[in-house]
């Protein structure tokens, strides 16, 4: 009975089992699954027919990283310098016009941005205006005593001082009238104008910055007793007071150089720069003009006693139209040159 019973319990089972298997092999459960790969038969005419299927290019882009370095800029400097000596060597004047200002105790010129020039006389005081073409146009008088140095501001403008009074003057060449007066500490040796900024050097030694907009005043720390000053991108170039030398020197006082040539500058009163930094000297014992290179390592005589026939005092160069005005000490010449530099 027990076999019988046990035998029923096995077929029950036996016949679940057997209709779970059939249901995986209907339904593909107990299928084996194989994977293989046909290559196509183009691929093998590919490979045999061809021994590559390219090349690597290398190519090498330029970097658009920049760096600024130290011993570059000097580089640079150092080629900057070189181009303004070649231009020194090569520095010309032809004569344009020569001319009779009737100023006999001349003490500074200028050229105009049109073309014209003013040349200041100091004892007695008075500006002489003249044209282009070397004729006389107005005698300026009663402006202010003892005139030392005069400075172009535009075409109707130029500015005084005096070594007496304690004062900038703007004076209008059309008005012949003062329109502006600018107080200064003390009377005033020298004077230059760039860009709405005077640079006034004072009798006691100080060296101020004078704002024409505002008047606003304020100190250079230079350290240099300037006779006579010009301007270039803020480097400023002074006849060293009571000596024989040129002086290339910063607002803060740094000298970046200085020129003594005792054989070919004695006396240097009027001085003036080009655009290229070339440094002009009006030597008025030596009675020559010469020409200072941009870094002070080179000179070049450009004008002698026989070109000039007497003591050059002032000097003044225009860039706009390369031109040189000189303008002798005492005997009322002055002479216009075009400048070349090839």
């Amino acid at each position: 009975m027990q076999t019988f019973l046990g035998m029923t319990n096995l077929e029950t089972k036996l016949n679940k089992t057997s209709n779970d298997l059939q249901s995986w092999i209907d339904g593909n459960h107990l299928s084996q699954t194989v994977v293989s790969y046909h290559l196509n038969t183009l691929l093998h005419n590919i490979i045999n027919e061809r021994t590559k299927f390219g090349k690597v290019v290398v190519h090498a882009m330029p970097s658009k990283l920049s760096l600024k370095r130290r011993m570059l800029g000097q580089a640079q400097m150092i080629k900057v310098n070189a181009k303004s000596t070649s231009s020194l060597e090569h520095m010309t004047l032809k004569l344009k016009t020569k001319m009779n200002t009737n100023a006999f105790n001349v003490s500074g010129c200028c050229i105009l941005p049109n073309g014209n020039f003013v040349v200041s006389n100091y004892d007695p005081s008075y500006l002489i205006l003249i044209a282009a073409d070397g004729k006389t146009e107005n005698k300026i008088i009663s402006i202010m005593q003892t005139i030392i140095d005069v400075t172009c501001v535009d075409n109707g403008t130029v500015a005084v001082i005096s070594y007496t009074q304690k004062n900038i003057e703007l004076i209008s060449l059309k008005s012949w009238k003062t329109t502006k007066t600018i107080s200064t500490s003390a009377p005033a040796i020298c004077l230059t104008y760039t860009e709405g900024t005077f640079i006034v050097c004072l009798e006691n030694g100080q060296m101020k910055e004078v704002r024409l907009e505002d008047n606003k005043t304020s100190g250079i720390s230079s350290t240099v007793v300037s006779r006579s000053i010009t301007e270039l991108n803020n480097t400023l170039y002074s006849v060293k007071k009571d000596t024989n030398t040129i002086v290339c020197h910063k607002r803060n006082g740094e000298v970046l150089w200085t020129f003594t040539d005792e054989e070919i500058l004695q006396k240097p009163r009027g001085i003036t720069v080009d655009d290229l930094g070339n440094v002009i000297v009006a030597g008025v014992e030596s009675n020559n003009v010469i020409a200072i290179s941009s870094d002070g390592t080179m000179h070049k005589i450009l004008l002698s006693k026989t070109d000039l026939c007497g003591s050059p005092w002032a000097v003044s160069f225009n860039n706009k139209f390369k031109y040189l005005l000189v303008s002798n000490d005492k005997d009322g010449r002055a002479f216009l040159y075009s400048v070349n530099y090839s």
